[in-house]
């Protein structure tokens, strides 16, 4: 066991002596990762400002919803009218 860990520490690969191959899994693994973590992170945003938004505008949200007709049927008519 000791000879396969200092045979591992010995033959340490670097960029001189590894295969495309490794590198193109290496970079598509961070790729992935990191395109993981920043849709993590935008949804985690979107949900604190939805919680802190949603209660600030919600009374004007209801004004405005009491103002506007309850069906498209009232706005043609008052358009037929004109």
């Amino acid at each position: 066991m000791i000879k396969k860990i200092k045979a591992n520490l010995e033959s340490s690969n670097d960029i001189y002596n590894i295969s495309n191959w490794q590198v193109f899994k290496k970079n598509l693994l961070a790729g992935f990762a990191r395109s993981i973590g920043s849709w993590i992170f935008n949804l985690i945003f979107l949900a604190l400002l939805a919680y802190i938004l949603i209660p600030l505008f919600g009374s004007a949200k209801d004004r405005l919803v009491k103002s506007l007709p309850k069906d498209l049927n009232e706005i043609i008519i008052q358009i037929e009218k004109r």
